[in-house]
């Protein structure tokens, strides 16, 4: 007599494997993407990018340092958010935001890596100048129609610590802005 039972489980444990093994290759893959990162960047700099991260990730406080792990572990926009005052000192609501925006490109639900992290986030902490202005300019444009408009000018002045330096510009461009 056939036994149906013993074939579903031989093609579940085959299925496994092959999954397994889709996923060991992966993780393989992975992990070589996390070493050459890490050699462009420079070890502290790559250590200090993952500190970052994990501050945001869902459970911050589980997390201890470890290369051969970080590819399991992700932001989500609720870790984001519930964690941005931490690693940011304040909670600066149009910063936060426009952040997401940036690492989720503009996905609610999105679960962002720490290659996406790096991969976003480098312009500012290892690009040229130009690099830079772009993606700064990019968050203070909070509703990304390429302008720096008075909405956006407005929005930044009453969530900034108005003895901030960058309130102090803020408060320049407005005065442009209204002379033009």
């Amino acid at each position: 007599m056939f036994d149906l039972t013993d074939v579903s489980h031989e093609h579940e444990k085959h299925r496994g494997n092959k999954q397994k093994e889709v996923n060991d290759r992966n993780d393989e893959n992975l992990m070589q993407d996390f070493r050459e990162v890490k050699e462009n960047i420079g070890n502290e700099n790559y250590r200090r990018l993952y500190r970052s991260f994990l501050s945001l990730t869902k459970n911050p406080n589980l997390k201890i340092y470890n290369e051969d792990e970080g590819y399991k572990y992700y932001i989500t926009r609720d870790s984001f958010f519930k964690h941005f005052r931490t690693l940011f000192g304040h909670d600066n609501k149009p910063l936060r935001d426009s952040l997401w925006q940036l690492l989720s490109e503009g996905s609610s639900t999105a679960r962002v890596s720490f290659l996406d992290f790096i991969e976003k986030m480098s312009p500012f902490f290892f690009g040229k100048e130009d690099h830079i202005s772009k993606f700064i300019f990019g968050i203070y444009d909070l509703d990304k129609d390429n302008f720096i408009d008075g909405l956006d000018i407005v929005t930044w002045l009453k969530e900034l610590p108005p003895s901030s330096q960058l309130c102090q510009e803020f408060k320049i461009l407005q005065g442009h802005f209204v002379e033009t």
